[in-house]
């Protein structure tokens, strides 16, 4: 590639990571389809040097936003992002000047702008980093080739452009860590956030949740003090009504403003980071006794009679510290609503327990829980996620003639057996287990974990029970690689410190800076002794003077012997100018009388080591050679 040609590759490689900034708004077709656009429109630049007239790009791109604008339902800022990629395709298929190109950088950059509304993740942070480098990058190369520099100096521009980039890196660091931050979200209360997954909601079909499983993302993460001893169950939502399929929360929530439980054991600390999803569920392990928020601020949520949380729809990520007790104590409900059947599927299910020696009110509820179970874990019941279609009730299907089916199928039997045997029952939707990371302490439970299980009333609490065979339910992190895990890690710090930074953490981001650079600790004070400090003090005082004194003393006494020989050298005849030092004066009279110049010069060294030299001497030492300098000249006399 030529040099000139530099900042054009730029301008391309900038738009390009404008489009990934905004892949997820996009339908998955139009990346591959605009990169294939690019690639022809850099050949139609480099090499057929032939360009579209700027009234026919200008045509194209209005009708391109009418029929989006007509056709179209996507929202406005959808719209606005297909806008800006056809004003950008219309720059680079017309004649490409040096202003052409700084539109391709401000309409890239006005299309990253668009996507952070709502992308947050970590991968947008470090494509925003390296836009920026190529951005100052492909404009340096721009301006040196509009003042006529040689651009054989790339590297030299390459340089600077990072540097550049660095120090514009490290300002935003320092305006995102200092500048006054809102307690709340600004674009949050405009609906710009979305949600980007399914999950439980309080109506459901049994085929509905087979698909949250056939997602691979995240659905949350949980930070935890130590790693669990016992089977994860992150409870979420309970439902309570069974019909055709379907399962229901119709029981009205008694809305309490706290749980009215004590844990008998100590209860399990969590710190939950919930990916946003179509749904106001607020996920928990096992039985939650106490939530708190932690972000966003502002956000409040119901704690509900049947040991579940729930918020306004989760269409961003929600951080909050929960407490959970492996044991739930007694606590009221309307046991009638637990207790429904369906009316064609009740006869069908007594004389299903029948056949298997189960009668109603003949055992205790922790009995009849475990007899349902065990007919579930032997054959002909098989787990499998391959369920023929069928016209009835998928519970009766699954119980008289399949046999066959997922967790939902095994958990709504045994839900809606346990009724029919007058044991109050109801279905739980959470997530079963998983993958522990213990780089960062805590777990990642994905959407492929979704599950769901049974709680029974035993008459004084609710109790978990899950017929679904347990081997099926094993995970394991063996699949999951270290490098995967330390990805997931730095992003978790990312959601931590970067998206989670708002007006409390920078609060308490001042402090610690107060607390290490500006309150130092105080020295304790002592006790003094004040006749003995002043006769202390006084006699340090009086030896820092007769220091000071001798210091001055040595140094008059060196200056006076210094000027005695040279008067001493005048009164014998020999003048010398007031800036000749005694080495210049040794010199003048070497050709009149070398052993003079002799001895003065010994005098200059010895004179010169003491005065500024570390040479201790004294006045006897100077004085003996001034004077055999003086008996020289009254001999010579």
């Amino acid at each position: 590639m030529k040099d000139t040609e530099l900042p054009l590759f730029f301008a391309y490689f900038a738009f390009f990571l404008a489009l990934l900034g905004a892949r997820a708004e996009l339908a998955p077709w139009v990346l591959p389809l605009v990169g294939i656009v690019l690639l022809f429109s850099l050949w139609q630049q480099l090499k057929l040097k032939k360009f579209f007239p700027n009234w026919l790009l200008n045509t194209m791109v209005v009708a391109a936003i009418l029929g989006l604008l007509v056709l179209s339902q996507k929202k406005i800022l959808d719209l606005l992002i297909y806008f800006l990629i056809f004003l950008n395709l219309a720059k680079f298929f017309g004649q490409i000047r040096s202003r052409d190109i700084w539109q391709i950088y401000a309409l890239s950059l006005a299309l990253l702008c668009v996507s952070a509304l709502w992308n947050f993740q970590m991968n947008f942070g470090l494509l925003l980093i390296l836009f920026t480098w190529v951005s100052l990058t492909g404009l340096s190369f721009l301006n040196a080739s509009q003042i006529d520099i040689q651009l054989k100096t790339k590297k030299i521009i390459f340089i600077f452009a990072s540097l550049l980039s660095l120090g514009t890196v490290f300002i935003a660091i320092f305006f995102f860590l200092f500048l006054p931050r809102s307690p709340y979200t600004f674009f949050l209360s405009f609906g710009l956030s979305r949600s980007a997954k399914t999950g439980f909601s309080s109506d459901i079909t049994l085929n509905q949740i087979e698909e949250i499983r056939e997602d691979k993302s995240i659905a949350f993460r949980v930070v935890v003090e130590k790693k669990a001893n016992f089977p994860l169950y992150w409870r979420g939502i309970v439902y309570d009504t069974y019909k055709n399929g379907h399962w229901q929360t119709q029981l009205k929530k008694n809305i309490v403003s706290k749980l009215p439980l004590t844990c008998p054991q100590e209860p399990y600390k969590q710190i939950i980071f919930l990916e946003p999803y179509e749904g106001n569920i607020l996920f928990a392990l096992s039985f939650p006794v106490s939530l708190k928020l932690l972000s966003p601020k502002g956000w409040n949520f119901s704690v509900n009679s049947d040991l579940s949380f729930s918020t306004i729809s989760i269409f961003r990520r929600v951080s909050y510290v929960v407490y959970s007790c492996p044991k739930i104590p007694e606590i009221s409900f309307p046991e009638e609503i637990y207790l429904q059947v369906p009316s064609d599927l009740k006869a069908k299910l007594r004389t299903f327990l029948k056949e298997r020696g189960i009668k109603p009110g003949a055992y205790p509820p922790e009995i009849v829980a475990e007899k349902i179970k065990n007919i579930f874990l032997r054959p002909p019941f098989r787990y499998t996620q391959k369920v023929p279609l069928s016209s009835k009730d998928p519970i009766y299907t699954f119980l008289f003639v399949t046999h066959q089916g997922w967790c939902e199928y095994f958990a709504s039997a045994m839900t809606l057996l346990l009724r029919t045997a007058g044991v109050p029952a109801r279905l739980i939707g959470g997530y079963h287990g998983g993958v522990w990371n213990e780089i960062g302490h805590y777990y990642i439970i994905r959407q492929k974990d979704a599950h769901t299980w049974v709680e029974y009333w035993n008459g004084h609490t609710w109790c978990p029970i899950d017929p679904t065979p347990s081997r099926l339910l094993e995970k394991t992190a063996k699949s999951v690689s270290m490098f995967t895990k330390w990805l997931d890690y730095l992003r978790l710090r990312w959601y931590i410190y970067i998206l989670n930074y708002d007006f409390s953490r920078q609060q308490q981001f001042f402090r610690t800076l107060k607390q290490r650079f500006v309150s130092l600790p105080k020295a304790p004070r002592l006790k003094l002794n004040k006749e003995k400090y002043k006769k202390n003090a006084l006699i340090g005082f009086c030896l820092v003077v007769i220091v000071l004194l001798s210091i001055l003393g040595l140094k008059h006494i060196k200056t006076n012997l210094a000027l005695k020989l040279r008067q001493l050298l005048k009164s014998y005849g020999y003048y010398f100018h007031d800036s000749d030092g005694l080495l210049e004066m040794a010199t003048k009279i070497t050709p009149k009388d070398a052993k003079l110049a002799q001895l003065i010069t010994d005098f200059a060294y010895t004179w010169y080591e003491i005065r500024f030299g570390n040479k201790k001497g004294n006045k006897k030492e100077l004085r003996n050679k001034l004077e055999r300098i003086k008996k020289h000249l009254t001999q010579k006399k």
